[in-house]
């Protein structure tokens, strides 16, 4: 999906290259273009959902004023002749530890809700064994079910922590009430333990009447496992319908690496000598938190971020944090829904929109209210509206060139095809298109997210995939590619928790997509982006002579919204030097972009550059809407700071 400023940009001449975008905050230049977002499939639906909240104190949050006090009384329909009276809260300063989740007055006070800030890493779930749990930690000890009738088994409780090299005994004692009894006895032992003794028969136990019987195994620990949750089984005991499971975590010593409280760990994690997948499997970060361990993330405090904030133990220095995202979480949004190649839907009318049947069964609305339910909690507000299009009927058949290939190709062929069927729904009037099929290469995932608000699934009725995904294309990242996903990140909505865990939580996500302060201005930093601007405009360009002898432009793409410059998220936009330099593309959402250009000019000439620039948005009243800018600015070339 190319934005439409491109395409018109384009059509006057311009030819754009694919631009490198210099990364000043690590020296490398990286490519910003075909970034893509893939997430694993969540199939497994075993897991009994839980009422967890948003990651959010609700005893620390603001609420916001109510405009109008309900004091009971009926007033519909009945015109009141006194003077209107201006219910807005008075403006106050807020806390140090507090943000506006509006924009600041003139005097630096607020008129909205002041909301803490949490910056910083700490455990919002429960701490076991050093290690920190936002879902249900892993069992330690023995449990016992199944039934056997007329037979119960009990168990002393064994440690819940071992060393290399410990042994650990098991000891169950049977008492059997009724008749003669023989069980079938079958043992599944960890690798991870040496079997070194066992008074348990190998296959058949004979339990007499009225007897009791003492069964004793003896492992001993052979490898740390402590950071690997899904191996704290010790092992397994089938003793006919009971099922005896021992868990026990096999500690690190201190050769692993890492000191946090009184335990070890390793400071990276690579099973397979690589830390490249199993997806969630490894982590090449870790920190150790008021004694507390976090494997996968970064930072403790804002101190461990070099001029970034730490948020949920990542930290960030860009809102929105993935360079492409389109839009921030914020206005009245259009998102189009397709549904390809689906049975028991309608297919009469390719073109006709079946949002009002369709949204209630697909839960639709379910997208947004997780959304409002963060914003109000973060912000203090409602911030979001999504309008949906729904679309049925199409099938891969009819219009697909490669019909399993690239999303972006695909959803091409797609939105050429709608065009010719004569529909009025094209994508390029949507901040956002979700495009259902069971063809298109989706990388092996049931959900990706590329560039430009553009979504592929596999499945239309799971709402909080559709909030996942979304969560992309207002800068979130995913939280489930390393062993974070196992503990600090579990049931957050970007870890992958589409409800399978209970509500998810907002962890990470709330920075990344402006819903917290994280440039320390004293505003929420959704609320300092233009969603609607009147107009665009270039702010503070520079170009600087770099030590290697390059240039270095610099720039921001404003939004003018009453006059006031604002933030924006701009994907796109095209730079030139009008006879020196062909145009070039950045695919860059970020606010301040930094782009490395030859060497066209010495330190101290005057350079003309020319920057072009679109913004497709929805407005207020729901009309598709486009801001376009074409500006020239003559800049001096100065020397390096």
């Amino acid at each position: 999906m190319r934005r439409l400023f491109v395409a018109a940009m384009v059509a006057a001449g311009c030819s754009p290259d694919a631009a490198t975008v210099h990364d000043t905050a690590s020296g490398v230049e990286v490519d910003q273009g075909p970034d893509v977002s893939a997430d694993i499939d969540e199939s497994d639906t075993s897991v009994e959902p839980d009422t967890a909240p948003l990651d959010v104190d609700e005893a620390e949050t603001s609420e916001p004023p109510d405009v109008v006090p309900d004091d009971g009384s009926d007033t519909a329909d009945v015109e009141s002749d006194t003077e209107e009276v201006d219910t807005s809260p008075d403006p106050v300063p807020c806390d140090e530890d507090e943000a506006c989740g509006v924009r600041l007055d003139e005097d630096g006070l607020c008129a909205g809700a002041c909301v803490p800030q949490d910056f910083g890493l700490h455990c919002a779930g429960t701490v076991s064994l050093g290690l920190c749990y936002t879902g249900d930690p892993p069992p330690k000890d023995i449990t016992i079910e199944g039934v056997e009738p007329g037979i119960t088994w009990t168990a002393p409780a064994i440690p819940s922590e071992t060393a290399v090299g410990d042994t650990i005994e098991l000891v169950l004692t049977g008492v059997n009430s009724g008749a003669a009894r023989t069980l079938d006895v079958y043992g599944d032992w960890s690798p991870d333990w040496e079997l070194v003794a066992s008074t348990v028969p190998e296959v058949t136990l004979t339990l007499p009447a009225g007897s009791t019987t003492e069964l004793t195994v003896t492992l001993r620990a052979l490898r740390a496992n402590a950071v690997e949750p899904w191996n704290n089984r010790i092992g397994t005991l089938y003793l006919g319908q009971n099922v005896v499971s021992a868990y026990s975590a096999i500690a690190y010593g201190p050769d692993a690496g890492l000191a946090c409280g009184t335990r070890h760990f390793p400071a990276t994690f690579c099973p397979t000598g690589e830390c490249t997948g199993p997806m969630g499997g490894f982590y090449v970060s870790a920190q150790c938190c008021d004694d507390v361990f976090y494997p996968g993330v970064l930072c403790c405090t804002d101190d461990d971020c070099f001029g970034g904030a730490c948020v949920d133990g990542r930290c960030l220095y860009d809102v929105p944090t993935l360079g492409w995202a389109n839009s921030v979480p914020a206005g009245r949004q259009r998102v189009l829904l397709v549904l390809v190649d689906q049975e028991g839907q309608p297919q009469d009318d390719v073109c006709a929109d079946r949002a009002a049947t369709l949204s209630p069964a697909l839960d639709l609305p379910g997208v947004e209210a997780w959304f409002d339910a963060v914003s109000e909690a973060r912000v203090g507000r409602d911030l979001l509206t999504l309008d949906w299009v729904v679309l049925t009927g199409a099938r891969s058949a009819d219009f697909a060139s490669e019909p399993e290939g690239a999303l972006d190709v695909y959803a091409r062929d797609l939105d050429e095809w709608l065009g010719v069927q004569g529909c009025s729904h094209r994508f390029e009037q949507f901040d956002k298109v979700i495009v259902v099929t069971p063809t298109a290469n989706l990388l092996g995932s049931t959900a990706v997210a590329i560039s430009h608000g553009l979504i592929g699934s596999r499945v239309a009725d799971q709402p909080l995939l559709f909030a996942h995904e979304l969560g992309h294309t207002y800068g979130g990242t995913d939280l489930y590619l390393d062993l974070g996903a196992q503990f600090r990140y579990r049931i957050d909505l970007m870890g992958n928790n589409l409800g399978y865990l209970g509500t998810p939580r907002d962890g990470v996500l709330r920075g990344e997509a402006g819903y917290m302060d994280v440039n320390h201005d004293g505003v929420v930093d959704v609320a300092e982006f233009a969603v609607a601007p009147d107009a665009l405009a270039v702010l503070s360009p520079t170009l600087t002579a770099t030590k290697k002898g390059t240039l270095e432009l610099a720039y921001e793409l404003v939004g003018l919204e009453d006059g006031v410059s604002l933030r924006t998220v701009i994907p796109e936009s095209i730079i030139s030097v009008p006879d020196l330099l062909p145009p070039r593309d950045v695919n860059d959402s970020r606010q301040r972009k930094v782009l490395v250009i030859d060497p066209i000019a010495a330190l101290g000439d005057t350079v003309n550059v020319r920057f072009q620039a679109g913004l497709r948005f929805t407005a207020a009243d729901g009309t598709p809407t486009t801001r376009v800018l074409d500006e020239t600015v003559a800049l001096v070339v100065s020397a390096p700071p």
